[in-house]
């Protein structure tokens, strides 16, 4: 690997015709479009969450959910696919902004798994949105805190031992997953101090109990004990 590496521009300006640079220039800025578009969407739509056939005793818990729960669980889907699709798509446009080596195969490889794992991720959150306790929706939670934690960890890490083969834009993605992290550990200390709280233990109880819902349909022991009977 060699310092001083083309950048993706100057790649771009040597191999491609001007209006093929315009296409893909348009192709991204539409993309980042349609995600801020998607969030804006959202923000005017109240973060919805279907809520078909609830209990009286759980119309509470889902109104919570439907809040400030409904918001980061959703934003989070969006960045984990957004961010995902953006690795497995273009790895060496995002690996040349922020490092001064030439890179090979390899990290194009690592790239594209890490993306792989972020598109995956998003599973987290996009089914946290239809548990009903916020217990549950704690392990989802600290799901994505520890998968933040161990990422910023490494991005710390690298940026300490290898100082000399970063540029200068690096601290933007250092600067999102400080973020994403930041949020997703106090969410779940919030979490954590409602769960002690007591409205939580007497909503918790409630929605764990299933009440029994009486049948006139016999049991098969019930027609087999008939059948011996007779």
């Amino acid at each position: 690997m060699y310092r001083n590496a083309p950048s993706l521009r100057g790649v771009m300006l040597l191999h491609f015709s001007p209006h093929t640079i315009l296409l893909i220039r348009t192709l991204i800025s539409l993309s980042l479009g349609c995600a801020l578009l998607y969030i804006i969407l959202l923000l005017v739509s109240g973060w919805p969450v279907e809520s078909d056939q609830l209990k009286p005793f759980e119309c509470s818990e889902r109104a919570a959910i439907q809040g400030i729960h409904g918001a980061l669980y959703q934003l989070d889907t969006i960045a984990a696919v957004s961010i995902g699709l953006a690795w497995i798509s273009s790895p060496q446009w995002l690996l040349n902004r922020q490092v001064s080596l030439t890179l090979d195969a390899s990290h194009e490889l690592c790239g594209r798994l890490m993306g792989l794992f972020f598109v995956c991720s998003h599973v987290i959150s996009a089914h946290a949105m239809q548990i009903r306790s916020h217990s549950d929706l704690a392990i989802a939670a600290e799901t994505r805190a520890v998968l933040c934690i161990f990422i910023l960890s490494a991005q710390i890490w690298s940026q300490i031992a290898y100082t000399k083969d970063w540029s200068g834009k690096h601290w933007i993605g250092i600067s999102l997953f400080s973020t994403w992290t930041v949020i997703a550990v106090m969410y779940r200390l919030y979490l954590w101090t409602f769960m002690k709280s007591p409205l939580y233990q007497t909503q918790d109880r409630d929605l764990r109990e299933v009440p029994k819902k009486p049948s006139d349909v016999p049991s098969l022991e019930e027609v087999s004990q008939q059948i011996d009977g007779t």
